[in-house]
């Protein structure tokens, strides 16, 4: 009688992410299948990361930020997951092993986020060069508009107007790092018009959008209440293209070709759109007679 049991896992074949003279980070994919008692089969797929590092020794922190820093990439590009973190280390001294783990947790994926790209059918691994994950993983610019960009995603509740001025603040900052260091906002956002037209529908006008983003900015840093700027559910997907934009331009930068972004955007482009459509025919508010 089989009370309970575990099949060894199965990796597929290993994908070399980073290959340095110091560091080897390769990616499985693989499956764990177990079964119980009451006839429960179960098949779970997974996916890990083996980082070796050679010549020397290493702070062990390092290299959980060295994985997490590859886990926010995933993230960055749309995958996300609720499994908590299981760090498992192996010190090797001569022959001997010495093998602990550190659990971690799930703070910092949100399995609940609005996915733009099409995920399900990306293989980020034909997407991604080793030189590209390198360059993410050891560039500090990049951590910092990662963190800045999607901290709102790790937030339970967050403003709307918080978050249009939070996407607008890393556009800015992107330029500012990586195209122009002295430049005014009008031309910032002109800057990525490119990329604008390729996400948003027909039947906007792109020179119009831009300029509302503009002065929807400035209403919002100076505290004023116009009206031709955006608001409700338009103020939340403006901020969600701004957003959008920002990833697919460190995404070129970090050498993504732009056929391949392109093969990104085109779904982004229907998909974003159908969902707005959907959510601003259900908008509605009732009138008040005691509040404005």
């Amino acid at each position: 009688m089989i009370l309970g049991g575990n099949h060894k896992e199965l990796p597929l074949k290993p994908v070399k992410l980073v290959n340095s003279s110091n560091i080897k980070v390769n990616y499985y994919n693989g499956k764990r299948i177990s079964w119980e008692r009451k006839l429960k089969y179960t098949v779970t797929q997974y996916k890990y990361l083996n980082v070796k590092h050679l010549g020397g020794a290493i702070n062990i922190w390092d290299l959980c930020r060295l994985l997490d820093r590859i886990k926010d990439l995933f993230y960055f590009i749309g995958f996300s997951d609720e499994g908590s973190d299981i760090y498992t280390f192996v010190y090797y001294n001569g022959r001997i092993k010495k093998y602990f783990e550190l659990f971690g947790w799930n703070y910092n994926i949100k399995p609940s986020r609005f996915t733009y790209f099409k995920t399900y059918n990306l293989n980020f691994l034909e997407l991604i060069s080793p030189n590209s994950i390198y360059e993410w993983i050891f560039n500090e610019e990049y951590q910092k508009l990662f963190k800045l960009l999607f901290e709102k995603h790790f937030l339970k509740i967050h403003h709307r107007e918080l978050s249009f001025i939070n996407s607008v603040y890393v556009l800015e900052r992107f330029h500012r790092k990586f195209i122009a260091e002295k430049s005014s906002f009008d031309k910032r956002i002109k800057y990525f018009r490119p990329l604008f037209e390729q996400l948003l529908p027909e039947r906007i006008d792109i020179n119009q959008y831009l300029n509302k983003i503009e002065q929807t900015r400035h209403n919002i840093s100076h505290f004023e209440d116009k009206s031709n700027v955006f608001k409700g559910i338009d103020l939340y997907y403006a901020s969600l293209y701004i957003e959008i934009v920002i990833v697919i331009s460190i995404l070129e930068k970090i050498g993504i070709k732009s056929e391949q972004i392109l093969s990104l955007t085109t779904f982004s482009k229907e998909h974003i759109d159908g969902m707005y459509l959907h959510n601003k025919n259900l908008e509605y508010t009732f009138p008040s007679e005691m509040f404005k």
